[in-house]
């Protein structure tokens, strides 16, 4: 705030920030509106793409797979284009069957009700088990009763000559003369006949899919039916995992929302208790889930490596694929539990100060008693975002265009070849739409964007409350500041909540490299560096208060905060503030290492899941996401509070050095008056003190600075 922004008010004789309600202070025109119009374009963006996705997609045929005439197995089909057979109802036919397992990329395909456990030699034995196991392996237009006549049909004189000439493939049914005959086909050229291949081997329910028994079948057929299933595209399984696991992310999504406002009410009404709570909680979680990814990843490898070395060909690419995961989550985490384990051992003696921190905040909230409602809504947004972005994701996987392919039974004798009437079907087959697939990195980059969005939408609606509170001079006078602060919010500052979310996440990882060059390396710094440090130091969410307080844009604001701070001789007081940033950072991790057990216990053995570490990491992204959202609550009230302390003094200093054209009775009651509790400037005034008493050797262009 600058010295013209602090002009003597004409009304009352003080500054401005005395004689003004904050929640009137702020601009009336919006703020950062270009950046408001990029966001609202850039939904719109996602949202057509959205729409186009869903029309095109269709995720269940990533965890049922489809049949050969575009029936996705399990659902409910619509007709495509009138075509035959298209239309059906496949809720109880959720498996795919293969009529010929030795080409299963290029035999037809059916959805049966359960795959053949036992071989099956004959027709008649295909009847028998379709009439016992509610299971029919021929097509769809084909009656049980039928099946021994399968694949019968009329052919002219010549014709039945020609193929009467092979009885291993046609057996002559019935004599017409010279009108011709009718044949029934034995054998059926790329399983294309209108039942399968005969015989049939047993099988097993792998991926959704009839996948030969390795006990019954040849190596060679075993290895190109799982070289067939490895063939799929790798992204589409991931996505296949994800819908197969939308209860298990779900459950660990609410769980992680539980432990967070367990952790929060903790903090609130036991601020004492809070630390050794979220240490605790920090490091068993952080244990447990180290231990757990190393035990899978141990007794995956052992499994892996005995099939391959036994020569076993039933080895799935998502399975090897788990295998590198798991072994690089174990050792991230492992490091991360390391890490955090000796940060605990140097701060373990500063903790009493962050504890009165707490209280200070505590207070401020039983204040302002909807604060703690805050988090409620911006999980319920958050949630319904996941959703909405996790369904578009499983549709993009999906969006292809049906293509149709005539398949008929051709029979030749060397010098000749013709197809048989009434035997040509009509295939649909599926083309990738490049395009929409390639949409997933713009989804991936709304993921962050738009739940930093939400996020800060909040972190503007709390330091736009907590500051209206502070500078109240009567607090119970003070009605409705979450209301007003969510007004001013909606109607003014959503460009610079977008253009914050933004820049503090991309500048998020630069500036903690900064700092461990800094402290840890100790490297020396050029101009060119000093003025990258002293913008990576302007870009934190201290400017949200400013731009709710001020009505300033995003990055004014963000120069006004940093400034703010390096006025005032603060420097080991922010630095119990950064240490109550990294206690509430614990309680993040806290909560994401329990959603990590609780997904890892639950995922593990779910048969439809064979890459459950994606689905897994989703789980702790998401868990964290919702901790952030919980405990930010108090993470952003202390740094509103030290913001608004720092204001405080700047104007308390001003009317100390009022001039005398000033109202003197208006003067001395603002020279006298601070809006900080008596308690807060107590505090305040202690750790100021001790400050003073020390020699600071910070550089000059850090916030900690003092003048």
């Amino acid at each position: 705030m600058t010295a013209e922004r602090m002009s003597p008010d004409s009304r009352t004789g003080g500054p401005l920030c005395y004689s003004e309600s904050v929640r009137n202070r702020s601009r009336a025109e919006c703020t950062d509106l270009p950046w408001c119009i990029i966001f609202l374009l850039f939904l719109i963006f996602l949202i057509v793409t959205g729409v186009v996705a869903v029309l095109f997609g269709s995720p269940f045929r990533l965890l049922y797979g489809q049949d050969s005439f575009g029936n996705i197995c399990g659902v409910k089909n619509d007709p495509i284009q009138d075509r035959e057979m298209t239309g059906q109802d496949m809720t109880d036919r959720p498996f795919v069957f293969s009529y010929d397992i030795t080409k299963p990329r290029d035999s037809l395909k059916m959805c049966v009700s359960r795959c053949p456990h036992r071989r099956l030699s004959t027709l008649k034995e295909l009847e028998t088990f379709a009439a016992r196991e509610k299971s029919r392996l021929c097509r769809y237009d084909l009656a049980v009763a039928d099946y021994v006549n399968s694949d019968a049909a009329n052919v002219t004189r010549a014709q039945c000559e020609f193929l009467r000439s092979d009885g291993s493939s046609v057996e002559v049914l019935k004599d017409y003369g010279d009108e011709g005959c009718l044949i029934k086909i034995l054998q059926w050229a790329e399983g294309y006949g209108s039942c399968p291949k005969l015989p049939v081997n047993p099988t097993v329910q792998i991926l959704n899919r009839c996948v030969p028994n390795k006990a019954d079948a040849s190596a060679a057929v075993v290895y190109d039916f799982y070289a067939y299933l490895n063939s799929f595209d790798f992204y589409s399984r991931v996505m296949a995992d994800l819908y197969a696991s939308y209860r298990e992310i779900t459950g660990v999504c609410v769980s992680a929302f539980l432990v967070s406002v367990m952790i929060l009410l903790v903090m609130h009404f036991i601020p004492a208790a809070a630390i050794p709570v979220i240490v605790a909680v920090v490091l068993l979680s952080g244990s447990a889930a180290t231990g757990l990814l190393w035990w899978a990843w141990a007794t995956l490898k052992s499994s892996l490596d005995y099939r391959m070395y036994s020569a076993q060909y039933d080895v799935l690419r998502e399975e090897t694929k788990n295998e590198i995961v798991l072994l690089v989550f174990a050792i991230a985490a492992t490091l991360f539990t390391i890490v955090i384990f000796l940060l605990l051992l140097l701060v373990r003696r500063n903790t009493s100060h962050v504890v009165r921190m707490f209280q200070e905040g505590s207070r401020c909230i039983r204040q302002i008693p909807f604060l703690l409602l805050q988090p409620l809504w911006t999980f319920l947004c958050l949630g319904l975002f996941f959703v909405s972005w996790a369904c578009v994701m499983l549709c993009l996987a999906t969006s292809d265009f049906p293509r149709f392919v005539r398949k008929e039974i051709q029979f030749s004798n060397g010098n000749a070849t013709f197809g048989i009437p009434y035997t040509t079907v009509t295939l649909i087959e599926y083309d990738d739409h490049t395009f929409l697939r390639l949409l997933w990195l713009c989804y991936a980059v709304a993921l962050v964007w738009v739940s930093e969005f939400i996020l800060a939408c909040q972190h503007m609606v709390v330091a736009g409350a907590v500051s209206m509170w502070y500078f109240e001079k009567d607090k119970k006078e003070c009605h409705g500041p979450v209301m007003a602060a969510t007004k001013q919010l909606i109607f003014h500052h959503l460009g610079s909540v977008a253009l914050g979310s933004i820049l503090i996440t991309i500048f998020k990882v630069p500036r903690l490299i900064r700092q461990y060059s800094k402290k840890v390396l100790k490297l020396k710094r050029t101009n060119g560096c000093l003025r990258v440090t002293r913008f990576l130091n302007h870009i934190t969410h201290n400017a949200y208060a400013i731009v709710a307080v001020q009505g300033t844009n995003f990055i004014p604001a963000a120069k006004e905060a940093y400034s703010l701070l390096a006025e005032n001789s603060l420097n080991e007081m922010l630095g119990v503030n950064s240490l109550g940033d990294f206690v509430i950072f614990l309680g993040k991790c806290a909560v994401t290492g329990v959603a990590a057990v609780i997904g890892f216990l639950s995922m593990k053995y779910d048969p439809q899941l064979h890459l459950y570490a994606i689905p897994l990491l989703l789980c702790c992204i998401f868990a964290y996401f919702i901790a952030h959202s919980v405990l930010s609550l108090y993470e952003v009230v202390i740094d509103t509070l030290f913001l608004c302390y720092c204001e405080d003094l700047r104007i308390h200093e001003f009317c100390s050095e009022a001039s005398d054209t000033v109202d003197s009775a208006n003067h001395q009651r603002f020279k006298q008056a601070y809006f900080a509790s008596a308690s807060l400037q107590e505090f305040m005034r202690t750790r100021i003190k001790r400050n003073n008493d020390v020699e600071l050797h910070e550089d000059a262009d850090e916030p900690l600075a003092t003048q």
